[in-house]
């Protein structure tokens, strides 16, 4: 076809001339000019250019008009299209129809895109398809549908059917039957709807109807609007009959007066202006402004009413509210009701905040909740309850049930039934309470009463408080009786004394200030006592003190006991403070605690510890074991088996130490002995202080011998003088009284008082020597010292060297004090240092430095480098190669100085020399002192030659007379007696007492005068001048002369003065010329103060300073200074200030300063203050400063400033300085203050010019404040500062800023840069470059940058970049930056925040935030970040409306009424959708709500979601009420709240919990966790992991439960699982229901099996038969159909209708029965015997059979023998009687007794208690606590006796046989142990033994002294060899150490593995009770408790306590074995 259409065309262009036409196909006929017909069949084309491609029977008659295909089309207009289709018609030109058929178009450019039947007749009009179509006028369009016609121009309907648009600008979206009656009036969709209005709008919905200008129906149906700008949101049958109102939906709602809103709900009704119905039904709002948010059958009567929701709530009153409830009233002036039902306030300024039929009768009054609340006092308040009343003004019930305050200033915080009956009473809460007295307290509790003032109860019950001040805190029947008496608590105690206290606890009493803490039954039978706690604690006297405890008691008076039990204190003032059986056995006596701590003495005190004495009065034992104090005053501070035997012995720790000294101490460590009086161990071990009053602090081995010694320490010390010292070391001796060595090595001391510090290798060899430490260092004589170092000895007496190396002393009373090979040989001298330095002169000193020496006594050097002293007291003061050579004279430093006079001195210097006696060189070079007395201080070569001169420095400088003195300088001489000359170059002195102070060349020749400095100066008068200084200067006549200073001036009168300057004169009587050049002063009393070639020439004429100035002889005249200036004759009483070339011409005239200014002679009373060329011409007028100013105004005035000028004829002109500024002529009372350029134009009177540069005031009134360049040319205009500002307007103001310009009438700019304010009224506040247009009038921007209005009454409040558009009038933005207001939005509002927009916005507001946007009518952001209100979910979609934000971030209203209440990044995309906060929620379904929460989703249409996070509401109707990960997805389903549920079924429900499912239609969960209802039907009520899984199935809580079958149910409990159908669990541990009707009503893992089984109850219970029964107790089976059993444990009937009962009873036949009814077990089992049969198991005689008594023998079924340790079974062990026996070896036998042990094979306990037999074949045959444990061993009987070794024997009381082969008789009665130490011994320990009554032990007295004489030799024999032993065991101690040390780590690891075990009991014992309730089941099995605590406190508990369990827990299993 392509090819062939390219040849037609091809052709065409061919055959142009020729006017041929192109065909192909079949009979087509192509006529026009260069037409085609490309194919078909029966076209015709009749004119030029047209073209046919295709079809057949086509037809063209217009002008290059193509026909695509189709048939029976024509196309008649030029250049018009039918594409396709088949009988379409295009008449016009450029029109087009795309296809379908029987279509037509009558215009121009008009298309049809398809459909049938279809007619465009308007220009450029469209149809888009459909069918029955008609597109009647310009522009207009219809994009489909079926019988819609558009009638007038630019219309469109989107498609439907049967719609009608008749107005310019009318659109129909879709939909049927609407119609468009007003311009441009829009209906979106839905049908039947109508807008009769301009711009109107109805969104949707049907049969709508709006009358309204710019009113809006969003959609709904049958609604109506006549009002302007009125809105119906949707909903059905609203009315709206005002304007500006708004329904938001709903149906029935009414509105009638103008700015009214209803939010939703239906059959409202608003009467009042601005009123609002948020919601609910039935509403009415009639007051004005009144309120209600929502309900049912509320009314707002009262203006400014609220009611906030709820139903039938009434508010009557103006500004009265009710938030919400139902039937509340608000009857009165400003009342409130917050909600609840059916509360009311009948008074002013009340409230009811909520609850249910509570009401308020007075005013200021208060309800705040709960029901039937009453309040009838004035300020009364009830804040919640039931019931409650407050009848007293100011009374208060806070909550409860049924309270009354009868009385003000009363409160009753909450309770029941409480009562106040008295005012400023208080009770907060409690049951039943009562005060019946003022300013009494309950604070809860319950029956409790109050009878005393300012009494108190605080909790419990039936308390009274029936003193004044009393009060009770709690607890049960407590009575507090007396004032003060207080009971913090307990039960039945009594506070029955003034004061007294009781603390709590049960039972106690309290006397007289007594106070008891608590505790249990403690009694006190005098006053001022103190019962702490515990219980059955006792005191019988005052002032006693009982801590807690138990039966712990006191009988003296003050006596006190802590706590602890079974402690008593018998003496006054004793105490105990705990511990258990611990006694304080006489006055002031203390036990602090501890077990069987015994004080028996006065003042004797044992702080702790056990089996502690005290026998001694005042004697100590602080803690410890088996500590003893014998001795009066003595101490034993703890350790073990310590002793003082002494008065006043302390031993402070350790163990087995001893003190048998008075006064003795062993702070420590083990085997010290302090023997001696006073002697004291600080610890170590094996020390020994042997004398009195010796010390030794710790360390080993160390011996004192003498008194007073003392070893502070170390290892192996001996002290053998009196009050001698080792503080440490090893090997160290001190054998001299009063010596010491204070550590180190192998240092000995010999000598009485002799020291050694330490070191190693040191000897002290002589009385008082000292050696501080060191090495090998001697001091040898009496009172020697070295100070440390190595290798130095002293040698004589009263020497010391303090340290250094290889010092020598020779000589006594010398001191060398470091340094190195330094020798001293002078008596008393010393040597501090330094290297080499040899001191040979007696208490001579050489004080550091090298090679120096000192020769003469008293003589010293102090450092340097080869100083030589030898005069006598000679001082040498370091330096180098110093001499100093005569007595007492000194040389302190320098190089090569030399004192050679007696007494002299040189300080330094080089080569300086001091021959006179007591003559001083201080420095300096090369200078002298070579008379006496004479000083020369510093400088060089100076000389002092006189008696008592001095030079003070400087350079050749002599001082040549007496008395003379040269203080510095350069060649100075001095001649005169006393004279001084104090530096400078050259000067003289030749007379007495003159001075020269300096200078150079000066020269005095006269009596005492003075030159101070200068140079040159010269005195020749008679006396007392003076010249100051200066050169060249001269007194040449006149004495008391001056010249202070200057050059070359002279004076020539007395009393005259130069004070300085140069050449200056002063030559009249008393002149004066006070400084300055070439001044004179003529006159008498005439004065030149300063300057230059000044002339003062007149009596009392006077120039200040200046230059060249002439005071020509005014009288009086003066002239400050300056230069030039001039006074004339004239110019009397005139002044000159300063300045130069001044002519002052006026009389009074003055002129301050500056240059060339003159005052005319017009100037009279003129000035001019400074400044210069100014002019001042004018009467009174002044000049203040400036430069050529000009001021020829009267009383004007120009302060300052350069070139201003102050024009003529006029008064009161003012210049304040600047310059070239101008008040012109005529400006009368105008001023500039100040700037440059600035100017007042002539005749702008009262204007003003602060200062600046070039601005000008040209307005009358106008005033520019400051600034640059300003122009205020508007009548009292006014610019405030800055430059480039232009206040051009009338009263116009421009306050500061740069290029700032208030163009407008009273418009206003507040400063900052480049604004424009140009409407009227307008206003810039500030900032920068911000703009109001010139058309903006009453526009603003309050400051910030770059701010731009250009609406009418628009403002932007500051901020940045912010914008308001073009006619967006009546805008707002308050602030922010670059926010933006665009074209056309009025009405809107940005009130902040950054990057916001409010764009195509009316009545919208952005409250602030950042990047929030607007797009739509009636919509907000009320803050927040990102925040949208208008956008859908694309940034082009189309605006919404009534959209709204209240803040938070990245929120959007994407659709019309859409909210979101905050929170950050929520999402409303369904129209009518909300979210009220919260953080990533989204609302995608038609009125969906969430509430709050984050990252919520509804999705469903009124989907709701409450709050919470992740949830989602999927399904339609849907609702999450909160909680967390959350789903509804099912419609109508519903989560209320709780985390991770999920309701996917249809009507589900999941209320609350966490992690529930409702997946089955109708399935219920209501709480708990990972529930679960999958079925139809199905409900878990609660509980963890229920799974209700079988229709009908229901659980009520507990914890893994399963309801499988149909209408299965389980009640509570634990992992219980009914699987059948009707099966049930009510509860219980794992029971399992699987037979179908079966049931287990509760217990722990009990089974129901069998068809309408049952079990009742207990543990491990079976019911496995069909209608079998357990009834209920532990290990129960019901095996048999129709099987029972009873209750009680392991009982089992097997057989058919068998019964068992009891314990271990067995029915396994059929029809048997088995009752095992032993009182305490009886055996294992009792066996059913045969079908048929009845069994009775029971005690002896109590078994029957038939009425005949069977015998019956039955061990206890508390002993175990049925298996051994590790669970084998025993089958030859034997248990005889007895309980809680135990065997666990083959062949055992326990005969009976209580908790007896046969632990091996063969092993025997005949009986008693707590016997045990561990070995094989040991034999206990009773007693109490007897072990035998070894092989063969016996214990015969006895108490706590132990046979231990192999055939060892045992018997009496603490017998110990611990060898084999031996035998131990305990018969001692102090209760000592009885030991074997050897095998085959036989030890009988007993006071007497006795054969035929013979004494065996007994001897006459020569044989006992014998044995006594034989143990003394044999004891020094054996100390003898002990202490050859010594020196070897010495040798060892380092290895011992060692060994005692890895010792001491093996304890440690010891200690370590012991707290293992105590944490391992611990734990066993945390165990033992988790498994307390396995144990307590077991216990039936034959396991005793003391196996399993045996088991659980084992070394190896973990693995025990297994195998115990196992043990335990076996028995059952063997029970089931049987069954099966």
């Amino acid at each position: 076809m392509s090819a062939m259409l390219r040849a037609l065309a091809v052709g065409c262009v061919v055959a142009v001339a020729g006017a041929q036409t192109q065909s192909a196909g079949y009979n087509n006929g192509a006529y026009g000019y260069c037409s085609v017909a490309a194919g078909g069949s029966t076209h015709r084309v009749y004119r030029a250019y047209a073209t046919v491609r295709g079809g057949y029977y086509n037809f063209i008659y217009g002008y290059g008009a193509t026909i695509g295909g189709g048939m029976y089309n024509t196309d008649g207009g030029s250049w018009s299209t039918v594409s396709g289709g088949w009988y379409n018609h295009a008449f016009a030109p450029h029109s087009t129809i795309a296809g379908g058929h029987w279509n037509w178009i009558y215009s121009y450019a008009a298309t049809i895109g398809g459909g049938m039947y279809n007619s465009a007749y308007g220009s450029w009009s469209t149809v888009g398809g459909g069918w029955y179509v008609k597109s009647m006028s310009t522009w207009s369009a219809i994009g489909g549908g079926w019988s819609s016609n558009a009638y007038s121009q630019s219309q469109f309907i989107g498609g439907g059917y049967a719609s009608y648009s008749y107005r310019w600008y009318g659109t129909i979206g879709g939909g049927h039957n609407h119609y468009v009656y007003g311009y441009a009036g829009t209906v979106s969709g839905g049908y039947a709807n109508s807008v009769y209005s301009s711009w109107g709008v109805v969104g949707g919905g049907w049969y709508n109807h709006d009358h309204g200008t710019w009113s809006h129906i969003g959609g709904g149906h049958d609604n109506y609007i006549s009002g302007t700008a009125a809105t119906v949101g949707g909903g059905q049958s609203n009315r709206i009959y005002s304007s500006w109102s708004t329904i938001g939906g709903g149906w029935y709602s009414f509105i009638y007066s103008a700015y009214s809103t209803v939010g939703g709900g239906h059959q409202h009704w608003i009467y009042a202006y601005a009123s609002t119905i948020g919601g609910g039904m039935y509403n009415s709002a009639k007051g004005y402004m009144s309120r209600i948010g929502g309900g049912q059958y509320n009314r707002a009567l009262g203006s400014y009413s609220n009611v906030g929701g709820g139903y039938w709530n009434y508010v009557y009153k103006e500004r009265s509210q009710v938030s919400g409830g139902q039937y509340n009233y608000a009857s009165s002036y400003c009342a409130t009701v917050g909600g609840g039902g059916y509360n009311g306030v009948y008074s002013s300024y009340s409230v009811v905040g909520g609850g249910q039929s509570n009401y308020v009768y007075n005013s200021h009054a208060m309800i705040g909740g709960g029901s039937g609340n009453r309040v009838y006092g004035y300020n009364g308040g009830v804040h919640g309850g039931i019931s409650n009343s407050a009848y007293g003004s100011h009374s208060t019930v806070g909550g409860g049930w049924n309270n009354r305050v009868y009385n003000s200033y009363t409160t009753i915080g909450g309770g029941y039934t409480n009562n106040v009956y008295s005012g400023s009473a208080t009770l907060t809460g409690g049951e039943s309470n009562y005060v019946y007295a003022s300013h009494g307290l309950v604070l809860s509790g319950g029956w409790n009463r109050v009878y005393a003032y300012s009494a108190t109860i605080d909790g419990g019950t039936y308390n009274t408080a029936g003193g004044s001040w009393s009060s009770v805190l709690g607890g049960f029947s407590n009575y507090a009786t007396a004032s003060w008496g207080h009971i913090s608590g307990g039960y039945n105690n009594y506070a029955g004394g003034e004061s007294s206290t009781v603390g709590g606890g049960s039972s106690n009493i309290a006397q007289y200030h007594g106070y008891i803490g608590g505790g249990a039954s403690n009694e006190m039978y005098d006053s001022y006592s103190v019962i702490a706690g515990g219980y059955d604690n006792i005191i019988y006297t005052e002032h006693a003190r009982i801590g807690g405890g138990r039966l712990n008691y006191i009988y003296g008076y003050s006596d006190s006991i802590g706590g602890g039990g079974y402690n008593t204190a018998y003496g006054s003032w004793s105490s105990v403070h705990g511990g258990f059986s611990n006694i304080a056995g006489t006055s002031w006596s203390v036990v602090g605690g501890g077990y069987d701590n015994a004080a028996y003495a006065t003042w004797s005190w044992i702080g702790g510890g056990f089996y502690n004495r005290a026998y001694g009065p005042w004697s100590t034992v602080a803690g410890g074991y088996a500590n003893s104090v014998y001795s009066y005053s003595g101490t034993i501070s703890g350790g073990r088996s310590n002793s003082v035997y002494a008065s006043w012995g302390t031993v402070l720790g350790g163990y087995v130490n001893r003190v048998y000294g008075t006064y003795g101490t062993v702070s420590g460590g083990y085997v010290n002995w302090a023997t001696g009086t006073g002697s004291t161990v600080g610890g170590g071990y094996t020390n020994s202080v042997l004398d009195d009053w010796g010390t030794i602090s710790g360390g080993t081995s160390n011996t004192v011998y003498a008194e007073r010694d003392t070893i502070t320490g170390g290892s192996s010390n001996y002290v053998y003088a009196y009050a001698a010292t080792i503080t440490g070391g090893w090997d160290n001796t001190a054998k001299g009284s009063y010596s010491t060595i204070t550590g180190g090595a192998e240092n000995l001391v010999t000598g009485s008082y002799s020291t050694v510090n330490g070191g190693q290798y040191n000897l002290a060899l002589s009385q008082a020597a000292t050696v501080r430490g060191g090495l090998a260092n001697e001091a040898r004589n009496y009172v020697t010292l070295v100070g440390g170092g190595r290798y130095n000895t002293v040698y004589s007496s009263y020497s010391t060297i303090s340290g250094g190396e290889g010092n020598v002393v020779y000589y006594s009373h010398s001191l060398l004090t470091a340094g190195y090979g330094n020798y001293l040989a002078g008596y008393g001298s010393v040597i501090t240092g330094g290297y080499e330095n040899y001191g040979a002169g007696t208490h001579s000193t050489l004080v550091g430095g090298t090679y120096n020496s000192v020769y003469s006594p008293y003589s010293n050097v102090q450092g340097g480098y080869s100083n030589v002293a030898s005069g006598y007291a000679a001082a040498l003061h370091g330096g180098y190669n110093n001499v100093v050579s005569d007595e007492y004279a000194t040389v302190t430093g320098g190089v090569t100085n030399t004192a050679s006079g007696e007494s002299s001195t040189v300080t330094g210097g080089d080569s300086n020399t001091a021959t006179g006696e007591y003559a001083t060189v201080t420095g300096g070079t090369d200078n002298r002192a070579l008379a006496d007395a004479a000083t020369v201080t510093g400088g060089v070569a100076g000389a002092a030659l006189g008696y008592a001169s001095s030079v003070s420095g400087g350079y050749d400088n002599t001082a040549a007379t007496k008395r003379s003195n040269v203080v510095g300088g350069i060649s100075n001489y001095v001649g005169g007696y006393a004279a001084t000359v104090s530096g400078g170059h050259s000067n003289s002195v030749y007379a007495p007492y003159s001075v020269v102070s300096g200078g150079d060349s000066n020269r005095v020749a006269g009596y005492a005068h003075t030159i101070v400095g200068g140079v040159s100066n010269t005195i020749v008068t008679d006396s007392y001048s003076y010249i100051g200084g200066g050169s060249g200067n001269e007194i040449s006549d006149g004495s008391y002369a001056s010249i202070v200073g200057g050059v070359a001036n002279e004076v020539s009168a007395t009393y005259a003065s130069v004070g300085g300057g140069g050449y200056n004169v002063a030559s009249g009587s008393a002149a004066t010329t006070s400084g300055g050049f070439y001044n004179e002063a003529a006159g008498s009393y005439a004065t030149v103060v300063g300057g230059y070639q000044n002339t003062a020439s007149g009596s009392y004429s006077s120039v200040g300073g200046g230059y060249s100035n002439k005071n020509a002889g005014g009288s009086y005249a003066m002239i400050g200074g300056g230069y030039g200036n001039s006074a004339t004759s004239a110019a009397s009483w005139s002044g000159i200030v300063g300045g130069k070339g001044h002519v002052n011409a006026g009389a009074y005239a003055i002129v301050g300063g500056g240059a060339d200014h003159e005052v005319t002679s017009a100037g009279t009373y003129g000035a001019v203050a400074g400044g210069s060329g100014n002019t001042v011409a004018g009467t009174y007028s002044t000049i203040v400063g400036g430069k050529d100013n000009s001021n020829a105004g009267s009383y004007s005035t120009i302060v300052g400033g350069l070139s201003n000028v102050v024009g003529p004829s006029l008064s009161g002109g003012y210049i304040g300085g600047g310059s070239y500024n101008l008040v012109a002529e005529d400006a009368e009372y105008s001023a500039v203050l100040g700037g440059s350029g600035n100017t007042v134009g002539e005749g702008a009177s009262y204007a003003i010019v602060v200062g600046g540069l070039a601005n000008t005031a040209s307005g009358p009134l106008a005033a520019v404040i400051g600034g640059n360049y300003q122009l205020a040319t508007g009548y009292a205009s006014a610019i405030g500062g800055g430059s480039y500002n232009g206040a051009l307007g009338s009263w116009s103001r421009v306050t500061g800023g740069e290029s700032n310009t208030a163009g407008g009438a009273w418009s206003t700019v507040g400063g900052g840069e480049a604004h424009s304010a140009g409407g009227a009224w307008s206003r810039v506040s500030g900032g920068y470059g911000n703009t109001v247009t010139s058309g903006s009038s009453y526009s603003g921007v309050g400051g910030g940058q770059e701010n731009y209005v250009s609406g009418s009454w628009s403002s932007v409040g500051g901020g940045y970049a912010n914008t308001v558009g073009e006619d967006s009038d009546w805008s707002l933005i308050a602030g922010g930056a670059l926010n933006e207001v665009t074209d056309g939005s009025a009405y809107t509002s940005v009130l902040g925040g950054m990057y916001n927009t409010a764009a195509d916005s009316s009545y919208s507001t952005i409250d602030g935030g950042y990047n929030n946007r607007l797009h739509g009518d009636h919509s907000s952001v009320n803050g927040g970040t990102a925040n949208s209100a208008g956008w859908g979910d694309s940034s082009d979609s189309d605006p919404v409306a009534y959209a709204h934000v209240t803040g938070g971030n990245g929120n959007a209203a994407g659709a019309d009424y859409a909210g979101v209440g905050g929170g950050h990044w929520n999402t409303v995309l369904g129209s009518y959708g909300h979210v009220n906060g919260g953080d990533s929620n989204i609302v995608y379904g038609q009125g969906g709500t969430i509430s709050g929460g984050f990252h919520n989703s509804a999705y469903g249409t009124q989907a709701h979601v409450s709050g919470g996070y992740y949830n989602a509401a999927f399904g339609d109707y849907a609702v999450v009420q909160g909680g967390s990960f959350s789903e509804a997805s099912g419609d109508y389903s519903s989560v209320q709240g709780g985390t991770s549920h999920v309701a996917s079924g249809t009507n589900s429900l999941v209320n609350g919990g966490h992690a529930n499912v409702g997946t089955g239609e109708g399935g219920h969960v209501s709480g708990g966790m990972y529930n679960t209802a999958s079925a139809d039907s199905a409900y878990a009520g609660g509980g963890y992991q229920n799974t209700a899984k079988g229709d009908f199935s229901f659980i009520m809580g507990g914890n893994g439960n399963t309801a499988a079958g149909y209408a299965a149910g389980a009640v509570g409990g634990y992992q219980n699982f009914a699987s059948n159908y009707y099966a049930f669990i009510g509860g219980g541990y794992q029971n399992v229901a699987s037979g179908y009707l079966s049931v287990v009503s509760g217990g722990w893992q009990n089974e129901a099996g069998g068809w309408g089984s049952g079990v009742g109850g207990g543990f491990q219970n079976s019911a496995l038969g069909e209608n079998s029964g357990v009834l209920g107790g532990y290990g129960n089976i019901a095996g048999g159909d129709l099987a029972f059993v009873a209750g009680g444990y392991a009982n089992t009937a097997a057989g058919t209708n068998s019964f068992a009962a009891g314990s271990y009873a067995v029915a396994s036949d059929d029809y048997s029965a088995v009752l095992n009814f032993y009182k305490d077990g009886g055996p294992e089992y009792c066996q059913s015997m045969g079908d048929y049969t009845v069994n009775f198991c029971g005690v002896a005689g109590g078994v029957m059979n038939n009425g005949v008594t069977l015998p019956i023998n039955m061990v206890d079924m508390t002993n175990l023998w049925r298996r051994d340790i590790n669970g084998a079974v025993l089958y030859y062990a034997t248990i005889v009687g007895g309980q809680l026996n135990t065997v666990h070896k083959e062949y055992a036998t326990v005969i009976g007794g209580y908790n007896n042990y046969a632990a091996a094979e063969a092993s025997y306990v005949g009986g008693g208690f707590k016997n045990k037999a561990y070995s094989n074949y040991a034999s206990v045959l009773g007693g109490f606590m007897n072990q035998a444990s070894g092989r063969f061993a016996t214990v015969l009987g006895g108490s706590r006796n132990y046979a231990r070794g192999r055939f060892s024997f045992a018997t009496g009381y603490m017998a110990d046989a611990t060898k084999d082969n031996s035998a131990a008789f305990g018969f001692k009665s102090d209760g000592e142990k009885c030991t074997t130490r050897q095998e085959n011994e036989v030890a009988v320990c007993a006071d007497v033994v006795t054969i035929n009554g013979v004494d065996v032990l007994g001897m006459k007295d020569d044989s006992r002294r014998k044995l006594v004489v034989d143990a003394v030799e044999s004891n020094a024999k054996e100390t003898m060899e002990l202490k050859s032993l010594l020196d070897q065991q010495a040798k060892t101690m380092a290895e011992q150490d060692k060994l005692l040390h890895q010792l001491a780590l093996t304890l440690e690891a010891y200690s370590a593995q012991l707290e293992e075990h105590s944490a391992a009991a611990a734990a066993a014992a945390e165990g033992a009770a988790a498994t307390a309730e396995t144990t307590a089941a077991c216990e039936g099995d034959g396991v005793p408790p003391e196996l399993i605590s045996r088991l659980l406190f084992s070394t190896t508990t973990t693995l025990l306590l297994i195998d115990a369990t196992a043990l335990l827990c076996e028995s059952r299993e063997r029970r089931l074995g049987l069954l099966s």
